[in-house]
């Protein structure tokens, strides 16, 4: 599963600092719901979503980071 952080109204995905891909492949893997929680809060990302990916079989699950309960804990 990978863990990737995804810009609300653009779509693109995290890079890196101030770097966004329309690539999911590209994609900075976080790992973990609370990397990608943390990399948003220090680079002050607005309007971003986290994005569970599994590609077999293929399913996403996302969730808003704009709001604290939104994320289910670990």
């Amino acid at each position: 599963m990978r863990v990737l952080l995804r810009q609300v109204n653009t779509t693109l995905f995290y890079v890196g600092p101030g770097q966004w891909s329309r690539e999911m492949k590209t994609a900075k893997d976080f790992g973990s719901l609370a990397n990608a929680q943390q990399c948003a809060a220090q680079e002050n990302l607005k309007d971003v979503e986290v994005v569970l990916l599994n590609q077999h079989p293929y399913w996403e699950a996302v969730w808003p980071l704009n709001k604290p309960d939104a994320i289910p804990p670990e």
